[in-house]
């Protein structure tokens, strides 16, 4: 009943919010390489592409996404993005089972109806990528470690584990810091040590041999990278953004004005009955580490400071929001949770009316493309804008490069992103035949071409046409240069 209600409510922000159009909105490059694989006709090829650098995940989530599209008999982009909300919603209604033994009914569904709210979520729910079944795998992995704590614990019970721990570790290469973090949050307050039984270890050590088993596929995507990733190195500013996408000024109002209220009401949360209480609350509150685990790896490691690879730390949010909403009566918990919902009505035709937006300028930008670049190639330095053309204009393939530049000491400096752009573009070439790439070498030698600058919030910086010595540009729109030979020096 929670979860149908729950659906209920969505279906009613959808409509109310007029936000359908986040379901058939264009996909942008991320998805088209989900797309790509997934409606590849040929498995084996497809797990080929994969393993060779045309994404950069493990292959079980395609796999899953490839029955889901089979059996809708479609790979629209209104399948892909009912897969992830459907996921989504799964997960919402686990962090409600998790919080139903502790804190009640009615205090469990007004946290939920609160943390849906929280734009990030509103996003991903939307999005044709693996991270609403990874925040849902998170959820239910730390349910069913917790699960196992008790002493009436039974087959189904690690089976139920050993599937939800294979499940995360599958999703994502990163997936095995939200096992490890629940696991070690469960253990250490395991006082009986119930988790340290061999049927538990073995049900859990599902989680890390799935990622092993996706090794193969790890190994062959990183030798077809140049970079270790498209993230750019730590600092200030994008360490602040990481933090208001996790933490965003009007969800902490919400959350402390919650909290200071609850408090303040002076009355105790609500007992339950529950003989579990306590069920799965240290798991999801262990995620809420993820986030300071990523900054650290991202300075000692490598760059993974990005809000998507910390969604699953957002449950951690609804522990202490079903304390802070168990102080109010019921009713008036509910009515706290419906006024924050029709604030997550407006978020989502806030993100509907922005999605119109964006689509509306790529097929400015292609229509444009069309009116002004004539017989002349046009060349993209960033798959983001080309793969998008390629999918939406395909009468413009014929004429659309990608610059396949190379980095030698004297060449200029690049951005990360550009980079991990060239080198997957090369992988979707050698795959897929198209987009064609454009060496620096055979573009020198014409007489003229169109260059690509950003045209959907890129780094303006990384894309100036003064990076091509011998041509002189001539803006012809914000988002085209036309590049007209005028002398001849080495390439960038």
């Amino acid at each position: 009943m929670a979860g149908l209600a729950l659906l209920g409510l969505v279906a009613l922000q959808l409509a109310l919010g007029d936000s359908w159009y986040l379901f058939h909105r264009q996909f942008w490059v991320d998805e088209i390489y989900t797309d790509t694989i997934v409606a590849d006709p040929s498995f084996r090829h497809s797990m080929q592409a994969l393993a060779g650098g045309v994404d950069v995940h493990p292959p079980a989530p395609y796999l899953v996404l490839r029955g889901f599209t089979r059996l809708l008999g479609c790979h629209c982009e209104g399948a892909y993005r009912l897969y992830s909300l459907g996921w989504l919603l799964l997960g919402m209604l686990g962090v409600y089972v998790c919080l139903r033994h502790t804190f009640g009914r009615a205090a469990s569904a007004a946290a939920v109806l609160v943390l849906w709210c929280h734009t990030e979520l509103l996003y991903y729910a939307f999005e044709a990528r693996g991270y609403a079944p990874w925040f849902a795998a998170s959820v239910w992995f730390a349910y069913c470690l917790s699960r196992c704590r008790f002493a009436d614990t039974t087959a189904r019970h690690y089976l139920a584990l050993g599937l939800s721990a294979a499940w995360l570790c599958s999703l994502h290469y990163l997936a095995i810091l939200c096992w490890g973090l629940a696991s070690l949050g469960e253990c250490w307050v395991d006082r009986e040590r119930r988790l340290w039984r061999w049927p538990v270890l073995l049900a859990a050590s599902c989680g890390p041999l799935a990622l092993l088993a996706s090794a193969p596929f790890l190994f062959g995507q990183r030798a077809a990278l140049t970079v270790p990733t498209w993230i750019p190195p730590p600092d200030w500013g994008n360490l602040l953004y990481f933090t208001s996408s996790l933490v965003p000024l009007y969800f902490a109002g919400i959350l402390l004005g919650l909290c200071a209220a609850g408090r303040l009401t002076g009355r105790p949360a609500a007992a339950t009955p529950q003989a579990r209480s306590g069920l799965g609350l240290i798991g999801l509150a262990s995620l809420a580490l993820l986030p300071a685990v990523l900054v650290a790896a991202s300075f000692l490691w490598q760059p993974m400071h990005h809000p998507r690879y910390a969604l699953p730390a957002l449950a951690a949010f609804a522990p202490l929001l079903a304390w802070a909403l168990a102080r109010f009566p019921p009713t008036t918990a509910l009515a706290c949770a419906a006024a924050v919902t029709v604030l997550g009505t407006l978020a989502l035709h806030d993100r509907a009316r922005a999605t119109r937006t964006q689509d509306r300028a790529v097929d400015e930008f292609i229509a444009s493309v069309r009116a002004r670049a004539g017989a002349a190639p046009v060349v993209f330095e960033m798959s983001v804008e080309l793969l998008v053309v390629h999918r939406y204009a395909p009468d413009l393939a014929a004429r659309c490069f990608f610059l396949d530049f190379d980095d030698g000491p004297a060449r200029a400096v690049r951005h990360p992103a550009m980079i991990c752009s060239r080198d997957v573009a090369r992988a979707y070439a050698r795959y897929y035949g198209s987009p064609a790439l454009l060496s620096w070498n055979e573009l020198r030698g014409r007489s003229s071409f169109v260059l690509v600058s950003e045209f959907q919030n890129w780094q303006q910086e990384l894309l100036e046409p003064q990076r091509f010595p011998g041509f002189t540009p001539r803006r012809l729109d914000r988002a085209l240069h036309e590049m007209t030979s005028s002398a001849r020096e080495p390439g960038p």
